[in-house]
C-alpha cells in the first residue's frame, strides 16, 4: 500500500510540472525602453499639479488648464513607441553621436514599422528629450505623428489623419508643465 501511493505522488509532481507554463523571457535588444521609461515619467509626473493643455484640431484652438489623473493613459502615445522588444531585433540601424556630455542616439527603422525613428537624447543616464515618428497606412486610412517629449518641460504631439474620400485632419496636443 505504501509503494503504490508514492508512486501517484511522484505521478502527480511529474504532471504538475509537465503542466505548468514556462518562464517567458524576453530578450532584450539593447533598444531604448520607452515601456519602462514612461512608466517612470508617469510616477514622477503624478506630484505635479495643474498644467496647461493645448490642443488644436483643424485649426480649433483650444487652451484648458488640466490637473492629469492618470499618467500612465496620458502617456500612452510615447509608451506605443516600444522598440525594445525581441521581435524588433535588426529592425534599426542605430547612429550614436557622442556629446562632451550628452549621447543623440537615433534609431531608424529598416522596413515598414509603426515607429519609423526614434530619437534619445541623453545626459550621462537620464533621459532629457524623446522624439518619435510614426506612421500606419492601409487601403482607408492613414495616421501619421510625430511625438516629442521633454522631461523637464512637457510634450508635443503634431499629427494628421487621412481617410479616403474625407479631406485630411492636421492635430496638435501640447502640454506644459513647466
Amino acid at each position: 500500500l505504501k509503494m503504490p501511493s508514492r508512486l501517484l505522488v511522484v505521478i502527480f509532481l511529474l504532471f504538475a510540472a509537465a503542466c505548468s507554463k514556462p518562464e517567458v523571457t524576453s530578450v532584450d535588444t539593447g533598444y531604448f525602453n520607452a515601456e519602462a521609461y514612461f512608466s517612470n515619467e508617469a510616477a514622477r509626473l503624478a506630484k505635479k499639479g495643474p498644467m496647461l493643455k493645448i490642443s488644436n484640431w483643424k485649426g480649433a484652438l483650444d487652451s484648458t488648464l488640466v490637473t492629469i489623473t492618470d499618467w500612465k493613459k496620458e502617456l500612452e502615445p510615447f509608451t506605443r513607441c516600444a522598440i525594445h522588444r525581441s521581435s524588433m531585433r535588426n529592425s534599426y540601424k542605430v547612429d550614436t553621436i557622442p556629446g562632451a556630455e550628452n549621447v543623440h542616439i537615433i534609431y531608424t527603422a529598416l522596413e515598414r514599422l509603426p515607429v519609423q525613428r526614434l530619437e534619445v537624447w541623453k545626459h550621462g543616464e537620464n533621459t532629457q528629450r524623446f522624439l518619435a515618428v510614426t506612421g500606419d497606412t492601409n487601403m482607408v486610412f492613414g495616421l501619421y505623428r510625430q511625438l516629442e517629449y521633454v522631461a523637464d518641460s512637457g510634450y508635443l504631439i503634431v499629427g494628421r489623419q487621412e481617410m479616403k474620400m474625407m479631406a485630411p485632419a492636421d492635430y496638435s496636443i501640447r502640454l506644459s508643465w513647466r
